[in-house]
């Protein structure tokens, strides 16, 4: 579990009425610095990138485990584009071949309805 800093909340607080942009802004690096990635709503929130100085971002390193209850999310494969959903958290990335390596670990399941991402083979890493 992680705690947060109680003068990061308040300076939240502070300054909520005078920039709203700006709190809000805060609030979200609150939210996905504390997330888990663990659950199932807001998954777009919790995306597996690394961001580097100058705003460049690594795509999620992703690994295929072999128990449902190892896995960070259950992929399915569809066959067409428009049947996607929450594609964009490991479209893109790369496969690895060492669990301790991943960002990301999946679990593959047979039936839509399974599953939290759905994803053709194509946008699938390699």
């Amino acid at each position: 579990m992680r705690v947060l800093a109680i003068d990061r909340l308040q300076n939240v607080a502070d300054d909520f009425f005078d920039h709203a942009e700006g709190v809000l802004s805060h609030v979200r690096a609150l939210s996905t610095s504390t997330c888990s990635g663990r659950h199932d709503s807001s998954m777009s929130d919790c995306v597996k990138e690394t961001t580097w100085k100058g705003g460049v971002t690594m795509p999620a390193k992703v690994f295929i485990v072999d128990r449902q209850y190892n896995a960070d999310y259950r992929v399915c494969f569809v066959d067409r584009e428009y049947r996607q959903k929450n594609h964009q958290i490991i479209a893109g990335g790369k496969l690895v071949d060492r669990e301790y390596n991943a960002d990301c670990k999946v679990f593959i399941v047979d039936h839509e309805y399974q599953a939290q991402i759905l994803i053709t083979h194509a946008n699938f890493p390699k």
